[in-house]
């Protein structure tokens, strides 16, 4: 591609973007009622916000590329609404007033190129020393010692006796503070008489030419052969179509590395635990073996205060869009721009409460989005926890039964219905709007309140427990529960009538329970069978309770009852000093209830489950599998009433299963619940909850 048909694509992008929009427009929605937001800013990011322009349906999107400096200091004057900087604006001034939020949005990297007839179809070797050197004036010809020495594998020949010629941005540029970076973190000299900046003082050199813009300086480079300079790997496409050469780079670790997006994922990998709540760090030149050094995280730069409540809603859902993984963060965006996607806790912790800031006319910075849980009293523990502790939201948790979480969810009355069960036990009528998403490994107490009982640890079966809650067991000193029990003295076992206590609302605690009897028991299975209500059989000592909180009650009032407890009232059921049963698995062997028997059981379902996540993993085989263990669900819908809404939901969701925040063990561990394991979360639980939209 020549310098003419370079100028004459960018010109010609820009009349299709903008009349495309404007088509795009008209056919969905009239275009006259959507707001229109203003971006102009990084050349670098120019090719993805004309991709979003065409393709974001909620508002009109005005793109134009001016560089990261003009970008920001439109923002900051309020002239446009996005200022779109491959910088922190850290650094690019120092005035920025306080209502100006600094926002990551990508990540993307950039590409030493060179432009050398005979060196182009070769990938040299080049590092911060040696490039340094080239901007520097200190190092002045292609066959200088020090780049023969960098490249041993390549015939001296083909190194020219030729001045280079340095490519520099002549614009401030958030891409000149990201090489300008990378060099003084890896040479000194230039750090000290150069440094790292939007615009710098170049040294004086007389071959040196400049460009504005990436465009200006790919067209710099076609021009004039013998050419070095940095450019956004965002136009990989000019890059190849030009034949220019991409170098290898050093990196920390001392390892020559290719400019690949795996690479650059890598090193902001690095920098993710240091990464402050107003979202400015510099990420280049990061330690690890594969680590590319000239990475970057992209932001926007916005007003906190909008002009209009419009307007900020309007931001708010497109910025919202942009960091959504099922929004502009997706691969048919990225890829073929060389860019990727912020990692999922940086959106959650750093990004969304960033994008919440945003208000209009008297509105407060402080409102964060609202998400609204209830259901499973199993998991009540486990949200309230997470509500306090999450800061990209606020969410509000309810207790009421699984049952009327996910009915609530179908309903749309709000966004999370928590389940102990696949929504399949649930209801059969559930819309295909309606997703069922794992997030947890859970398990059950068989517990019982008999005073000269509760200090042993009983041994009971499916056949035993299903006899007590059908009524064909009725009294403790039953030869059954005496024969399972050689260990306990007989006389430990009163001739008193069991019993059973059971939920009397809709329960995934239920669910689990009866999976257990019903493919442990062949006549229970026959009989009553499994789901969240069941037709109990009728037992005139059986009492009731509502919720986890009412079994406990129930049993704590009631001496010579046996119930069902989550295992995340443990603290409960030891401060009421019951106790708690060894139950006979699949395999024949007594196991008890812990986080390594359940973890084990659920290991034997894995290949198992499917992508929509419905699978029931009670009775386990293995032999130290607990068999009342289970998946625990969140219940929403695809499509919620905003942008803003399902990137909040995501990020949230999305943080509830990283192992480093919702699953982290000092959430898990004091509930006895179990973290999914990575492949689960990975191919099931990541893919449903990227499905969620506005």
């Amino acid at each position: 591609m020549n310098t003419r048909n370079v100028i004459i694509a960018v010109a010609v992008a820009i009349i299709i973007v903008a009349s495309g929009v404007t088509a795009f427009e008209l056919h969905n929605n009239g275009g006259s009622s959507k707001v229109t937001l203003t971006e102009t800013g990084s050349s670098l990011l120019y090719p993805v916000f004309n991709l979003w322009a065409k393709n974001y349906t909620n508002a009109t999107i005005s793109t134009a590329s001016t560089g990261s400096g003009t970008g920001i200091s439109s923002a900051i004057a309020g002239t446009v609404d996005i200022g779109a900087s491959d910088a922190m604006i850290a650094a690019l001034t120092s005035s920025a007033p306080s209502t100006v939020l600094n926002i990551p949005i990508l990540i993307s990297y950039q590409y030493i190129a060179y432009n050398v007839p005979t060196l182009n179809n070769y990938t040299l070797k080049f590092n911060a020393n040696v490039i340094a050197g080239i901007y520097d004036g200190t190092i002045t010809k292609w066959n200088d010692p020090a780049i023969l020495a960098l490249n041993p594998t390549v015939p001296a020949a083909d190194f020219p006796d030729h001045t280079i010629i340095p490519v520099h941005r002549s614009d401030g540029s958030g891409d000149t503070f990201m090489f300008t970076s990378f060099l003084s973190k890896g040479n000194a000299s230039w750090d000290k008489t150069v440094g790292s900046g939007v615009s710098v003082t170049w040294p004086s050199v007389a071959a040196a030419t400049t460009g504005v813009g990436n465009p200006g300086i790919v067209q710099a480079m076609n021009n004039t052969p013998y050419t070095i300079g940095y450019i956004a790997a965002t136009f990989n496409q000019q890059v190849h179509a030009d034949h220019f050469g991409v170098a290898q780079l050093l990196n920390k670790a001392g390892n020559y590395v290719n400019a690949t997006v795996s690479n650059v994922t890598t090193a902001v990998s690095q920098y993710l635990s240091q990464i402050p709540a107003n979202g400015t760090i510099a990420v280049q030149y990061a330690p690890g073996n594969t680590s590319y050094p000239i990475a970057d995280m992209e932001y926007v730069i916005v007003n906190e205060s909008q002009s209009t409540t419009a307007k900020a809603t309007a931001l708010k859902d497109f910025l919202s869009w942009v960091v959504s993984p099922s929004g502009g963060s997706q691969s048919k965006y990225l890829d073929q721009l060389n860019l990727a996607p912020l990692p999922s806790n940086v959106v959650s912790k750093i990004v969304q409460p960033l994008i919440n800031q945003i208000h209009g006319p008297g509105g407060s910075s402080s409102n964060l989005m609202t998400l609204s849980e209830t259901g499973s009293s199993l998991l009540y523990p486990v949200f309230n926890t997470w509500a306090a502790n999450y800061t990209g939201a606020t969410v509000i948790t309810a207790s009421t039964g699984s049952g009327t979480g996910i009915s609530s969810a179908i309903a749309g009355t709000v966004q999370i219905g928590a389940s102990d069960a696949m929504i399949s036990a649930l209801t059969s009528s559930a819309p295909s709007t309606v997703m069922n998403i794992p997030i947890l490994i859970s398990y059950q107490y068989i517990a019982y309140n008999v005073p000269t009982l509760n200090s042993y640890t009983l041994r009971l079966n499916a056949s035993v427990i299903a006899g007590i809650f059908d009524g064909t067991i009725t009294k403790w000193n039953d030869p059954v529960i005496e024969a399972m029990n050689p260990g306990v003295p007989a006389s430990a076992f009163p001739d008193h009538t069991i019993i059973p206590v059971h939920r009397s609302d809709g329960s995934g605690d239920t669910f689990m329970f009866t999976s257990f009897l019903s493919k442990g028991n062949e006549t229970w299975n026959n009989t009553v069978g499994s789901g969240v209500s069941v037709t109990w059989p009728s037992v005139a000592a059986a009492t009731t309770g509502v919720g986890n909180p009412g079994i406990i009650s129930a049993m704590a009032s009631t001496q010579y009852t046996i119930g069902y407890i989550a295992a995340t009232y443990q603290t409960q059921v030891k401060a009421d000093h019951f106790g708690v049963a060894t139950l006979q698995n699949r395999d024949g062997n007594f196991v008890n209830a812990t986080v390594a028997n359940v973890t084990t059981a659920v290991s034997h379902y894995l290949s198992q489950i499917p992508a929509n996540g419905t699978i029931a993993v009670q009775y386990a085989p293995g032999s130290s599998s607990y068999p009342i263990a289970d998946m625990e669900y969140v219940i929403v819908q695809k499509t919620q009433s905003s942008a803003a809404e399902a990137s909040a939901l995501q990020a949230f969701l999305n943080w509830v299963v990283n192992p480093n925040d919702g699953s982290a063990s000092s959430y898990l561990s004091p509930l006895n619940l179990v973290a999914l394991p990575s492949n689960v979360v990975d191919n099931v639980t990541k893919p449903l909850i990227n499905q969620i939209t506005g």
